[in-house]
């Protein structure tokens, strides 16, 4: 994910990476719908690309260079996935955004 924070907003991109994660067929892209930052609480709600329509809703904390927390990705209403995420904080020509560790 790359993560553009502006005030208490996040917005951005994600990207599924083989190796780091298993890929929902269709679901290899998405972006970030909805996204907040309170204090070190992170809040992103990623719409993916595939035709299913499957959101993901990644919560965590930020912490020195990094960020971690928990997931579920939803397809109509129904728990497809849960799991937890972590990523590092790289710079990019966007200004400092989030990536997978």
């Amino acid at each position: 994910m790359t993560f553009v924070e502006q005030g208490d907003k996040i917005t951005g991109d994600y990207e599924c990476a083989y190796g780091n994660h298993d890929c929902h067929p269709g679901a290899e892209s998405g972006r970030i719908v909805v996204g907040s930052l309170n204090g070190s609480q992170v809040k992103v709600q990623v719409a993916m690309s595939d035709p299913e329509q499957l959101i993901c809703i990644y919560n965590g904390h930020l912490a020195n260079s990094g960020i971690g927390g928990g997931y579920e990705c939803l397809s109509g209403g129904a728990l497809m996935e849960q799991g937890t995420w972590q990523m590092e904080r790289v710079a990019s020509d966007r200004g400092y955004g989030q990536r997978n560790g």
